[in-house]
Parts: structure tokens; sequence; C-alpha cells
């Protein structure tokens, strides 16, 4: 990770941390150690409770003194349409599903999260005017970040205008 960090504009330390919030807790606090790390993620599908602990953990580093990444809440992978959703045991369309996860990760303390583009609109009606869009290749504008994804999308659309680093981001993951 320490030469990954002198190589250029920093690390989107993409995990996705997953799991019950004790583990979940303990993982954010050892990434947070980690040098160069602009962001971090965990799923939202975790529950409020992991992502409190995570943002927990967060602001406790910060409290000390620690510059921390911005803690991202991935909501639904865009690779999965409503089907995969539904084969997963998940109901109801892929946007409402997005939109809670959402407003729970608003709610927990997270500093954004990652989603279709075609869910925007809806995540700012929900979690307000400062949830503005930022495209994942225009995080070097603010944060110097730097994140390489290969994944099929199936909700996918041209992404909206560049934005200005937000209070509360949702990041346009469009690769």
């Amino acid at each position: 990770m320490e030469k990954l960090n002198r190589l250029g504009p920093g690390i989107f330390l993409d995990l996705k941390f997953h799991d019950i919030p004790n583990t979940v807790e303990g993982a954010v606090t050892s990434a947070l150690h980690i040098p160069g790390v602009q962001f971090l993620d965990v799923h939202a599908l975790g529950g409020l409770e992991m992502m409190r602990v995570a943002a927990k953990a967060r602001d406790e580093a910060a409290a000390r003194g620690s510059a921390v990444p911005k803690l991202l809440a991935i909501t639904i992978l865009t690779s999965m349409d409503n089907k995969a959703l539904r084969g997963v045991g998940i109901g109801g369309p892929a946007s409402k599903r997005v939109v809670q996860l959402a407003r729970m990760a608003q709610e927990a303390g997270m500093d954004g999260v990652v989603a279709s583009p075609q869910e925007v609109r809806a995540i700012r009606r929900a979690c307000g005017k400062s949830a503005r869009p930022f495209q994942s290749d225009e995080c070097l504008d603010w944060s110097a970040e730097f994140q390489i994804n290969f994944c099929n999308r199936v909700r996918e659309i041209v992404p909206a205008a560049r934005a200005t680093r937000p209070e509360f981001p949702v990041m346009l993951d469009k690769f």
C-alpha cells in the first residue's frame, strides 16, 4: 500500500466491508491507518448498526487528529438488475432499494453513497439538496481519488454534469 500511495493521487480502498458490526468496526479501524487512503467503503446492506459503527470508528480517529478517508456506502451493485435482486431475496425495484439504503447511510453518518446514475435524482429527493452527484473519475478535483473498476453494469446511463464537492455526495459508479 505504501508503494501505491507513492505512485499517485490517493487510494480508494474498495473492500466493500459487509459483516457483523463488531467485525466491520475493527476492519474500518485498521483500514484508517493505511497511508494514502482517500475513500473506504462498506455495503449498506450490512444495515444501519454496521454503518453506524463504521462511522463511529472514523469519527474517533478524526477526534484523535488522524486524517480520515471519506466513508462511502455501496447501495445496490450496478451489476444487479431487478431480476438479480429477486434471485437473492430482495423484492421491489432496485431504484427503491437504493433510495432506502441511501437514507439509511445518511442516517448512519456515512459521507456518501455509491449508486447507479439512474438513481441520482431519487437520492437527492430523499436525502436533500446537499446530496450532489459527482463522478468517480472527477474525484481528483477534491480528494485525489483514483479507482479502477472492472465490472458489468446493467443499471447505467450517461452521468449528470460535473458537480462541486458535496456535503453528502452521491458517487456515480459509471465505468
